[in-house]
């Protein structure tokens, strides 16, 4: 499992919902990757899969609770492709936990830096060290 070496974790990478943090929250925030989405509904699972064979040891997509999800069904689209994605690492004896989905509304950067975190300490507790994805 690659490690981050600023901060000696695993590189998780976060994706997030534009509508579901606070309006001061940046890309800028976060010690690794982060992606701001329109909607968490706009990603792909080719994406998902994409940023783990670039070397990410995992993925954590914030969305908007259902009930607040301004495109109504976004949330539930992105949840769908989420454990899709989870089930072709599985079929590739690849631990389903490097892709998660989490739920919130005014996040502030901590709360998504506790939210990757909570990722990483995952990968740890289930044995998804040193397992690849090839692109």
């Amino acid at each position: 499992m690659k490690k981050d070496a600023t901060a000696g974790t695993p590189n998780v990478v976060l994706l997030y919902c534009r509508q579901c943090v606070a309006a001061d929250v940046s890309a800028a925030d976060f010690p690794n990757r982060a992606e701001m989405l329109p909607c968490s509904s706009k990603i792909r699972v080719s994406h998902l899969m994409k940023i783990l064979a670039g070397g990410a040891d995992a993925v954590e997509l914030v969305a908007c609770p259902e009930e607040s999800c301004r495109q109504m069904v976004g949330s539930r689209r992105a949840e769908r492709r989420v454990e899709y994605a989870r089930g072709l690492l599985a079929a590739a004896g690849i631990s389903g936990e490097r892709i998660g989905i989490s739920r919130g509304t005014d996040l502030s950067a901590q709360d998504l830096r506790d939210l990757a975190a909570q990722r990483a300490e995952t990968l740890g507790s289930d044995g998804a060290a040193g397992e690849e994805v090839s692109g």
